[in-house]
């Protein structure tokens, strides 16, 4: 038997991060599960991605998966 998701939609925050090794500003993507009140789901799907590694298209692949 398997359950239903909690999660009624996800949102993509879009933010600036400096990595300690090299100095220099990345743009990283953090996917946040939602109920269907808005609010936020703690769980340990919370995940950031960096751009040097992830495409905004497969970030948003990844979000509609949750």
């Amino acid at each position: 038997m398997t359950r239903k998701s909690r999660v009624s939609y996800a949102s993509i925050y879009i933010f600036r991060g400096r990595t300690i090794s090299d100095g220099d500003y990345n743009i990283y993507f953090a996917t946040i599960p939602h109920d269907k009140k808005g609010r936020k789901i703690p769980s340990s799907v919370d995940c950031c991605y960096n751009s040097l590694y992830f495409d905004p298209v497969q970030v948003n692949l990844i979000t509609k998966a949750l």
